[in-house]
């Protein structure tokens, strides 16, 4: 995080690969830009980015710098998901993300990103293809005792 309290960080710098994904809440998922030709749909998470965990000396518990944004993933294809609440006593609240891995896979016809979201808790998995992706910070960082924002409307428009 910057030293500039409320101001979001780059939602490029750091690349996708260098950002801390952990216990990143998942409010809602969405479908969209549907191309019949090719097979494929925009994935878009709406999330709550932890842009930094504080721990001041002496406390107990992280208050936690929180902005909400929309992760894309465009030119979706085998998409695959897969979240258990029926494990232990857990709430049916905003999942939350463990980590985002990008593989890619060299074919004759073309590279292919494989992407995989574990699902911290609950237990999952999130697993698809696409091309690229991108994030975009829909509010101001906002400084919290919980990693997870109350949503009184979806962003998903945004």
């Amino acid at each position: 995080m910057n030293d500039h309290g409320d101001v979001p960080p780059s939602p490029t710098d750091p690349p996708l690969e260098l950002r801390s994904w952990h216990d990143n809440g998942i409010h809602a998922l969405a479908l969209t830009d549907a191309n019949s030709e090719d097979g494929t749909s925009t994935l878009t998470l709406d999330i709550d980015h932890i842009v930094e965990w504080i721990l001041k000396p002496g406390d107990k518990y992280y208050q936690y710098r929180i902005v909400p944004a929309l992760l894309r993933f465009y030119r979706v294809f085998a998409l695959h998901l897969r979240l258990d609440y029926s494990v232990g006593p857990i709430a049916v609240t905003p999942f939350q993300i463990d980590r985002i891995e990008r593989t890619e896979e060299v074919t004759t016809y073309a590279t292919i990103a494989h992407w995989k979201i574990g699902i911290a808790c609950p237990t999952g998995e999130i697993t698809f293809d696409a091309k690229t992706w991108s994030l975009a910070f829909t509010g101001p960082v906002v400084l919290s005792n919980s990693q997870v924002l109350s949503r009184p409307l979806s962003r998903m428009d945004v």
